[in-house]
């Protein structure tokens, strides 16, 4: 029979002839309904999986959208207005009031709370603030007394919020009584408008009135200034991430509404909003990187069952050629049945993503109902749907048409332009640097997300390319081997198309297997790590918001019971440049003890080895009590100060006063340790003053005589061997006559004993640009801390420094005792230890007592905790579990679609099997055939797939500086191959894979009869 083509579409078509080859797919459907069984179950999977990641990450957002919203004071999570300027009268003050609660109204935040406030008055010689607020009992602690009730000229009740103070205050019209204490829930309820809760400098008392309307009716105060303001709270559960871009245009809104007033300012967690926001876009980037990768290959294993349907479908087309149909019907009849079942199964997979989704949200305590609808009924949601629909149809028909030996040869073909595309594509974003969430622009995100699939892409037409003349070679090379090895490597190279697919999809199967093990690994050490670099021990325990520092807290011997504290030196200093410019580093003093036992990376630089500590202050044991000395000289205008060093390694100074012709002090049990001179205050302002006027002409100088420093009856120290760098000092009768110059007004002057750093600098471990401003190792620098310079000498570099983030600029480690000695020699007390670093020794116990009395005024990080909080927060748990999935589901899918691989060998080459049975070939020689081909396919496809996961963890890793909670991590990811989890990856691929060869064939050829029919799959 001769077969003519009937060409192509020729319109006008009739709808008859549409409906002819449509009627012949649906009818192919209803014959065979579970033939292409595995085709729908990988497009379901794949439409499932990313409807779940797409769902997962809009819960994980509004998980860390709450929690960034909790993390922030009571008083930060609203909305405020905040009123400044001249007194209102009642009229104006209730158009004002009309105004703000108009404008919070628009803003859709709960009620609103009035507050006034009146800034620093002195009452009676007592400096304070007077204050009330709607609802006073729900934002104060009462302590002792009771709330005010009343507020009247006569006399006005107020509440006190912490001690001291007076009870009364009476001046001119105003009679205030103090009738309760107490503690301000949050205390920033008042905002950044008040000076009482700022703990710096000479902080007024804060009053608080029973209410604003009686506050604000006192006579006596409307002259005065004051701040009004309207406070709302933000709803937090009713708060959405899709809400957030809502909750900005209201708030240009609302300052619209109060723009009539210049004198209103609205403020609301703006910052906080977007940086959740910026996070949770990073965080979903992420997630739909890793479904995105485990989806598409989910369609490559529908890919593999197409490509096992092509025979069937080839000899239908040629069916419905022989019968007079045209080839746009037969190509017709085709796209509308890899079409149907691509629908039922991406539908299929969008229902099981829905009820996962909605078991997701259920599980964190989200509304179902709304994630899901924000989730599948989204616009980009669903435009990303129909597109992935569309273009998997068009992939797997494509599929249908391949035929054995195809695009083999020497031929560039398509695929092979469209790899060139992809690795150049993958050289610019290498060239681009690094991606990190300041960086992620539209092109960025794309690039990001496209670059694991790339490098798949690239890989696996490598792999077409040399798969062929290897396996050409290889059926060469074993010509002369045992037959069942020469069959298997011929039938291999024999079906160049089935080879390739099942070698590349089991190769990129593990490959991002291996890199979804990798990456989890990589996310979990650089928690540890941030951890780590954040608080090098167990815990650090610094200065808190009440000023109080560690060794103020408690001595050295109470650390000690928790464990190994370490004394830790923290400071800021100045140091040469290039040129005439300057560094500021941080400069850190840690014990070389601790220096072992610290959080270090390699990549930091080699682990710093500092000479052993042990230096100590020169000075003279005294007892607790009054010491005394006669001086003499022109000592006028001249403050004179012990320095002592008390029990606790404190370094403080304590003035001489003049007492019975003599100058006096009543020092504390300790070692004195140097005499310091300064001008008094006084002194300074009037040569300030003398300078702005052009009168200073030369260095304020004096003389001083000192007489032996005596306790009682008893010498303490005559002075000797005392010395005062860049001064005279003279001693005569058992007196020492000192002669001085001070290099500025507000300098001072250290006369004392030798130390053992005089002459001798310091031995640091710098950063890289200081080092190379000072010339390198073994060169030296100045570290200048304004009223001492130390001198130092440079015997190593480090990029990193633990504590000190790279954004805070250059650093410098030294040895804590030689760096404090050699700053408290010439500025006694600048170099008092100001944080604790500990080692636990039971760490719950010590986490137990570093949160009571004596500790708890202190600030205490532990980096359990840090490393607790990074690794449980929403966003890096979700990527870590998303990644554990994708491993998990890859490596399924590289066992499922091998065994796909080898059915499929088995039916397309079931006629081949029929011929070399009937040439002799026993059974078990055809399964041993199987066997070997089954091998020689697993050995590739783990020998590609470990390459394949390799070169993606390191490229991705290197890429990718985001962490787990999608910060900028510091210090950065650093490359974790999770040696376990591979191994275990590997040997399960390869067990498994055995398994399923070893299964099949066994299976095979056990008929009585050898079949010759082949129908794929069908």
């Amino acid at each position: 029979m001769l077969v003519r083509d009937t060409g192509n579409l020729q319109l006008p078509v009739s709808l008859t002839e549409i409906r002819a080859p449509l009627a012949v797919a649906a009818a192919r459907l209803r014959a065979q309904p579970l033939r292409p069984a595995l085709l729908v179950g990988g497009v379901a999977l794949a439409f499932a999986l990313l409807l779940s990641v797409l769902g997962g990450t809009l819960a994980a957002r509004q998980q860390s959208l709450h929690r960034t919203l909790e993390a922030l004071p009571q008083s930060e999570r609203g909305f405020r207005i905040d009123r400044f300027g001249l007194p209102l009268d009642s009229g104006g003050y209730a158009q004002a009031d009309r105004r703000a609660r108009r404008a919070l109204a628009a803003l859709g935040a709960g009620g609103t709370r009035r507050v006034v406030l009146f800034r620093e008055l002195r009452v009676q010689g007592e400096l304070v603030e007077l204050a009330a607020s709607d609802d006073l009992a729900s934002i104060v602690r009462v302590r002792s007394g009771r709330l005010p009730r009343s507020c009247t000229a006569a006399e006005c009740e107020l509440l006190q919020i912490g001690g001291g103070g007076s009870a009364r205050l009476d001046e001119g019209g105003l009679h205030l009584r103090r009738v309760g204490v107490a503690s301000l829930r949050d205390p920033k309820t008042f905002g950044d408008v008040t000076a009482s809760t700022s703990g710096s400098g000479t902080a007024p008392l804060l009053l608080l009135a029973p209410g604003v309307e009686s506050l604000q009716g006192l006579a006596a105060l409307r002259p005065f200034y004051r701040v009004y303001s309207w406070v709302s709270a933000l709803g937090v559960d009713r708060l959405h991430t899709w809400d957030v871009g809502r909750v900005f245009a209201d708030e240009s809104r609302a300052q619209s509404r109060i723009g009539a007033d210049p004198a209103m300012r609205l403020s609301g967690p703006d910052a906080a909003l977007a940086d959740a926001t910026n996070r949770g876009r990073v965080a979903a980037d992420r997630l739909v990187l890793v479904g995105g990768e485990l989806s598409a290959l989910l369609l490559g294993f529908a890919l593999i069952a197409a490509i096992g349907l092509r025979r069937g479908l080839a000899a239908e087309r040629r069916r419905l050629l022989t019968r007079g149909a045209r080839r746009w019907q037969g190509a017709l009849a085709s796209t509308a049945e890899i079409g149907a079942v691509t629908l039922g199964g991406a539908l299929l997979g969008i229902a099981v993503g829905a009820v996962v989704t909605a078991a997701v949200a259920s599980a964190a305590g989200l509304p179902a109902g709304l994630i899901l609808e924000h989730t599948l009924f989204a616009g980009r949601t669903l435009t990303a749907l129909g597109c992935a629909w569309a273009a998997a149809t068009l992939l797997l028909t494509l599929a249908t048409y391949t035929r054995e030996g195809e695009g083999s040869g020497r031929r560039v073909t398509v695929l092979d332009v469209a790899a060139l595309g992809a690795a150049a594509t993958i050289a610019v974003a290498l060239g681009r640097g690094a991606l990190d969430p300041q960086s992620l622009t539209f092109g960025g995100t794309v690039l990001f997300l496209l670059l694991p699939l790339l490098v798949c892409f690239v890989v696996a037409v490598v792999l077409a390319r040399v798969l062929g003349p290897a396996m050409r070679g290889a059926e060469r090379v074993t010509r002369h081997s045992r037959i069942s090895l020469r069959l298997a490597v011929l039938a291999l190279a024999r079906a160049p198309t089935r080879t390739v697919a099942s070698c590349a999809f089991v190769a990129v199967a593990l490959g991002l297997a291996l890199f979804a093990a990798a990456y989890r690994g990589t996310l979990a050490r650089g928690a540890s790590d941030q951890a780590g670099f954040e608080v090098p021990l167990d815990f650090t325990v610094a200065e808190g918001s009440r000023l109080v520092r560690p060794l103020d807290a408690a001595a050295p011997g109470t650390y000690a019971r928790l464990g190994d504290g370490y004394p830790v030196l923290r400071l800021s200093a100045t140091a040469p440049d290039r040129g005439s410019a300057v560094l500021s580093p941080t400069v850190l003093g840690v014990p070389s003890s601790a220096l072992a036992r610290m959080f270090w990376r390699s990549d930091f630089g080699s682990r710093p080895r500092l000479a052993a500590g042990g230096v100590r202050l020169a000075g003279i044991e005294v007892p607790h009590g009054s010491v005394s000395l006669d001086t003499g000289g022109s000592n006028r205008g001249l403050d004179v100060r012990l320095a002592v060093e008390d029990e606790r390694g404190r370094v403080r100074t304590v003035p001489l006063r003049p007492r019975s012709g003599r100058l006096a002090a009543t020092l504390p049990a300790g070692r004195i340790v140097g005499l310091k001179l300064a001008l008094t205050n006084l002194q300074q302002f009037a040569l300030a003053h003398r300078e702005t006027e052009a009168e200073v002409t030369s260095a304020p100088t004096g003389t001083i005589d000192l007489g032996p420093l005596r306790a009682g009856p008893r010498v303490v120290t005559d002075w000797r061997a005392w010395r005062l760098p860049g001064a005279s000092v003279t001693r005569a009768g058992g007196r020492v006559r000192i002669a001085f110059t001070f290099p500025d007004t507000g300098a001072s002057l250290s006369f004392r004993p030798p130390e053992p750093t005089d002459g001798r600098p310091i031995p640091v471990v710098v950063s890289p640009d200081l080092a190379g401003a000072a010339g390198g190792v073994r060169h030296r620098t100045v570290l200048d801390f304004q009223d001492v310079r130390v001198p130092a000498r440079i015997v190593g570099v480090a990029r990193r420094l633990p504590t000190v983030p790279s954004d805070s600029g250059p650093f410098v480690l030294a040895e804590e005792s030689r760096l404090s000695t050699a700053t408290n020699a010439d500025a006694p007390g600048r170099g008092t230890p100001n944080e604790i670093w500990l080692s636990a020794r039971d760490e719950h116990e010590a986490a137990a007592a570093l949160r009571q009395a004596p500790f708890s005024s202190l600030a205490v990080a532990s980096r359990s905790e840090v490393e607790h909080r990074l690794a449980t927060d929403p966003l890096a748990h979700a990527t870590e579990l998303a990644l554990g999935a994708a491993a998990l589901v890859a490596l399924t899918l590289a066992v499922l679609g091998f065994w796909v691989g080898v059915l499929s060998e088995l039916r397309d080459e079931r006629s081949d099997f029929y011929d070399l049975e009937a040439q002799g070939v026993a059974p078990a020689g055809l399964r041993a055939q199987l066997r070997s081909r089954a091998a020689i396919l697993v050995a590739l496809g783990l020998a590609g797939g470990a390459l394949l996961g390799l070169l993606l963890s390191r490229l991705v890793v290197s890429l990718v500086r985001i962490s787990g909670t999608t910060a900028v991590p510091e210090p950065p990811l650093r490359f974790d191959a999770a040696w376990l989890a591979t191994g275990l990856l590997f040997a399960a691929l390869l067990v498994l894979a055995l398994l399923v060869a070893e299964a099949t064939s066994l299976a095979a050829f056990r008929d009585e009869r050898p079949a010759r029919t082949s129908w794929s799959l069908e």
